[in-house]
């Protein structure tokens, strides 16, 4: 816990959920529920958070900088993720300098705490350009680069060998292609199906399906979507590498005869060469590594990391 002369940086106690979706909404403009934040934040850590907030005296929490913990691996040893996301500061404390610039203290202490409990950590995240340059400012961000997204109008292929079906969550052979196919991620989430079971089955905010891409009755990867009117947002993906352009291509003969029209897909720098046809534009979401007293070099993230939409938490 850190004290300034109007409020204190502290961890999370029971009851500040309604605090935080106030300032949420105050913030973003942005219902977010307890219920919504909780599963964010309470699931994957198993009851443990490790968020900041920032509590003033007679105005309750003003300030909070979330770090979401999950299972990573980095070269096949399993490593701690955090997330960085929700970071904000009311409107009305923004602007001091100093000590006094909860957004610097704030952050600053979450990573040196977190830092203190696993000493091999990575912490990334998704922020806009306007709080990434207020990051970089501060030396706590540091980027990776600017998220492409990759869109297509759908064309059928013929004589496509790979299979699609709609597969359950908690499929046991979710497990078995990660563990087959996890040397090809050498910085990435650890994609089994506890993780997917978490980020999309039980999502409060959106509604996903899961698609099993199958090649002579042997599933050979997956698919994560999210509809949007007659496009499909590619949220999550996992396959070998040079099977990524047919298991994507056999995707497209699904979704044309399910009426939809355009697919829309994220993937880092390494991944990208392996789709042909699409069209890329650069977003304003900045993949960012977290730097203040930690230990992962911007250089050794951008060769490695595995990321797709589903690794930010605004699909």
């Amino acid at each position: 816990m850190k004290d300034f002369t109007h409020c204190t940086i502290r961890d999370y106690k029971t009851g500040d959920e309604e605090g935080i979706t106030r300032l949420f909404g105050d913030v973003f403009g942005k219902e977010m529920t307890s219920g919504q934040w909780k599963w964010k934040y309470l699931v994957p850590g198993n009851g443990r958070i490790y968020s900041k907030f920032t509590e003033a005296v007679s105005h309750g929490i003003i300030g909070h900088a979330g770090a979401i913990p999950l299972r990573g691996v980095f070269k096949n040893t399993p490593i701690q993720f955090f997330q960085i996301v929700d970071v904000m500061v009311h409107p009305k404390e923004r602007g001091f300098l100093g000590r006094k610039n909860l957004f610097d203290s704030m952050i600053k202490f979450l990573f040196e705490d977190i830092r203190k409990e696993f000493p091999d950590v990575f912490c990334y995240g998704f922020p806009g350009t306007r709080p990434f340059i207020l990051g970089e400012r501060i030396k706590v961000y540091d980027q990776i680069e600017l998220a492409s997204e990759h869109t297509k109008r759908l064309h059928r292929s013929l004589l496509n060998p790979y299979k699609v079906q709609l597969i359950a969550w908690d499929d046991d052979r979710l497990d078995s292609l990660w563990t087959m196919f996890s040397k090809d991620f050498s910085l990435s989430l650890i994609r089994d199906k506890r993780y997917l079971c978490w980020r999309y089955a039980t999502n409060p905010f959106f509604s996903y399906q899961l698609f099993g891409i199958f090649l002579l009755g042997k599933l050979k990867g997956w698919v994560v979507t999210k509809d949007s009117d007659d496009e499909i947002f590619v949220v999550d993906l996992l396959t070998e590498p040079r099977r990524s352009m047919g298991i994507l291509k056999a995707l497209e003969n699904h979704l044309i005869s399910r009426g939809k029209k355009n697919i829309r897909i994220w993937l880092s720098e390494r991944w990208r060469k392996h789709i042909k046809g699409y069209t890329a534009n650069v977003t304003p979401v900045v993949v960012t590594n977290m730097i203040w007293k930690l230990p992962f070099t911007t250089s050794t993230v951008k060769e490695n990391l595995y990321y797709t939409m589903g690794d930010a938490d605004i699909f």
